[in-house]
């Protein structure tokens, strides 16, 4: 391949990389079915004078049947099915799931067409799945109330799918038609196809010149020029060559995506598309191993370990978002590390409000930043983008380091627990987004589709202006104060009541402290396992009464159960999903105990974040 070759193949990858770019920020504000109609039409409109100029109008009437099927396979649905996954679903991810192509085309060869399958095809398709397992493991959830994830990954699959399919049928009725007036009859009868659809499912909203853009781009660059590239370079230098395409489109879609949307590109994604990758190369037949090597590969996929993630965050916070949607959002005032204060009621009204709850310990926090910064950096006037770290188990000076270690620019506060209870924190990273008309207009935990359409909508001028709710007022106890009643319940179903003339130990916790935070904050998950472990030999020698009160965040009652069943504990637990235990003690960390003596008063309090903190707890205990 000549230097020129070369320089136009990674043009095409770079073009059909961003496509899923740009289906990612017009679908939140046209749709799916708009989004792709104005796709097909525009790309016809640049298309058809070009066939008619190269003299090809007869290749639509002498094969217009055969034109009709790859309009529908390879425009059409592909085009609808990848614009909804982009509502849900990262750009990268969508253009990773897209190199599954040449798979599908194999497999339906060799159904269809019958195309011999050699033992290193067989593997390599049998690898390439395996990889889109690994990829979409624990990520595509289908019960009622969780995110569309699962059903974007559907899309993205089904659209290969259709690919693959439209390949071999263009292969096997198409093989002597001109390829350019192929590719432009097929987007013709797209057009036609979802004119209507586009029409009815128009948005109400007018479409901002950002997604205006966006469509625009996608339609002139990544589809009518690059079918024409597309087509040249075939002339050029063959299908063959020109068919490695598919290994940098991925490539170029989490760059991207990375670049221009803040997403993230995890060892998880790495992996799975890797993984994708080698099974491509071997099912087209770029690459052959030998049986030994082979067999190695297979046995290394086999191998590989399940992919851990928290994809249960999103389904965690709509439900604890649910009963707020739509209602007015909380009066708060926020001081900013820098010393400033917010003022929300003052924003309602004129600026839609995006408030991003976070903690420097939560990895997924980590991977959103990026975006965050993103939407602070993109926000006009009508914006009020404001960081509000939950304040659980974070101390100002990890804030501060971490806020300047991700270079964040935007206002930033820690939570004093008021406003995590106000807007039902249960889940971090939350986001809420507030309409200018004072209500919430949205609670999630992804930083998607969903995230950034709701971020467009809330800024819509509002007819009138809701009051402000006033948080409940919650009383703080501390060292000297009296125990306040507390009406709980333990996991045991018995309520808990202190016993007179005899102390009582209160242990709040966190059921992941252990587990998660041995990576991110191994001190503090050393703390957690000391008190877990003195509280248990304590508990054991008896003379006191014990309650042990789980924060909610993270955690529900199935969690709290499974954490006392696997550590055998025999403290007596219960869950405070509100975080209403943990504000009227004043708790904002974890592992954290109040003694209160035998007169029903605050006596002591111990706080540790290293495993130090059993000697400060059997101290306390002891006097």
């Amino acid at each position: 391949m000549k230097r020129s070759d070369i320089a136009e193949l990674l043009l095409l990858a770079a073009l059909w990389g961003a496509s899923y770019l740009f289906m990612r920020l017009g679908a939140a504000e046209f749709g799916a079915f708009a989004l792709a109609g104005v796709r097909s039409l525009v790309a016809v409109l640049i298309m058809v004078p070009l066939v008619a100029w190269r003299g090809e109008v007869g290749v639509w009437r002498t094969y217009w049947k055969d034109i009709l099927v790859v309009g529908f396979t390879n425009s059409a649905l592909p085009f609808v099915l990848f614009s909804f996954a982009a509502l849900s679903i990262a750009a990268g991810l969508s253009a990773v799931i897209n190199a599954t192509v040449p798979l599908f085309a194999a497999l339906i060869g060799w159904l269809w067409l019958k195309d011999r399958l050699t033992p290193t095809r067989v593997a390599g398709l049998a690898i390439g799945f395996a990889g889109v397992v690994w990829l979409v493991a624990g990520k595509a959830s289908f019960k009622p109330g969780a995110s569309h994830v699962g059903w974007a990954i559907v899309a993205c699959l089904a659209a290969t799918f259709l690919y693959g399919f439209s390949a071999n049928f263009s292969k096997r009725r198409l093989a002597d038609a001109a390829p350019v007036a192929v590719a432009a009859g097929g987007h013709l009868v797209s057009a036609v196809v979802l004119f209507v659809p586009m029409l009815a499912l128009w948005p109400a909203t007018s479409p901002s010149p950002r997604a205006w853009s966006a469509a625009l781009a996608l339609a002139v660059f990544c589809t009518a020029f690059a079918y024409v590239l597309y087509y040249q370079l075939i002339a050029n230098v063959g299908a063959s060559r020109t068919v490695t395409v598919a290994y940098l489109i991925p490539v170029f879609g989490v760059l991207w995506g990375a670049l221009f949307l803040g997403e993230s590109f995890t060892l998880d994604m790495a992996l799975g598309c890797a993984v994708i990758l080698v099974g491509v190369a071997l099912t087209t037949g770029l690459v052959a191993l030998r049986p030994k090597l082979l067999a190695a590969a297979c046995a290394f996929v086999v191998c590989l370990p399940s992919p851990v993630r928290a994809n249960e965050g999103q389904a965690r916070a709509e439900a604890a978002g649910r009963s707020i949607v739509g209602t007015p959002a909380p009066r708060a005032t926020l001081t900013t590390l820098d010393g400033g204060r917010i003022d929300l009621v003052a924003l309602y009204g004129r600026k839609a409000v995006y408030l991003k709850f976070w903690a420097t310990w939560c990895s997924p926090c980590r991977e959103q930043m990026p975006h965050f910064q993103h939407a602070f950096d993109a926000a006009g006037d009508d914006l009020a983008v404001i960081g509000v770290n939950a304040g659980f188990s974070d101390p100002i000076e990890d804030v501060r380091a971490f806020v300047a270690e991700k270079h964040l620019t935007m206002p930033t506060a820690i939570d004093d627990g008021g406003l995590s209870e106000a807007l039902n924190l249960r889940v971090t990273p939350t986001h809420v987004v507030i309409g200018r008309d004072g209500r919430v207009k949205y609670v999630g935990h992804l930083a998607d589709a969903r995230l950034d359409a709701a971020l467009v909508a809330a800024r819509a001028p509002a007819a009138d202006v809701v009051a402000a709710t006033a948080p409940a007022a919650t009383v703080r106890v501390g060292v000297g104060d009296a125990l306040p009643a507390l009406d709980v319940q333990t996991l045991a179903g018995t309520r808990f009541k202190p016993m007179p003339g005899r102390r009582t130990v209160l242990v709040f916790l966190s059921p992941w402290c252990e587990s998660y935070l041995a990576t991110t904050r191994p001190n503090v998950s050393a703390s957690c396992r000391a008190v877990r472990e003195e509280t248990e030999r304590r508990v054991a020698l008896g003379g006191a009464t014990w309650l042990g009160i789980a924060s909610g965040l993270w955690a529900d009652r199935d969690d709290l159960v499974k954490y006392r069943d696997e550590n055998k504990i025999a403290l007596p637990l219960t869950l405070d999903a509100s975080g209403d235990l943990f504000r009227r003690f004043g708790v904002a960390s974890v592992p954290t105990v109040v003694v209160v003596d035998a007169q029903g008063r605050i006596a002591r309090r111990v706080e540790g974040r290293d495993a130090s903190v059993r000697d400060a707890l059997a101290a306390a205990l002891a006097q």
